[in-house]
């Protein structure tokens, strides 16, 4: 599992429109507000990267 920095998470809105974009991937994920951290599985993580990207909330690997 690997975690990722997204420093832009403000508000549970926005943990949920990350839950579902990921979810309508099939990409479970354990998202937390407040460390602003995307956890996934490693397969997971280019796919993440771009769906974050997209979403609007940039995020590098920690």
């Amino acid at each position: 599992m690997i975690t990722l920095q997204a420093n832009d998470i403000q508000c549970s809105h926005c943990t949920g429109r990350i839950e579902k974009a990921l979810k309508n991937e099939n990409i479970k994920a354990e998202i937390s507000l407040e460390n602003k951290t995307v956890k996934i599985e490693d397969e997971n993580k280019n796919k993440v990267l771009e769906i974050l990207d997209d979403l609007g909330f940039p995020a590098q690997e920690i």
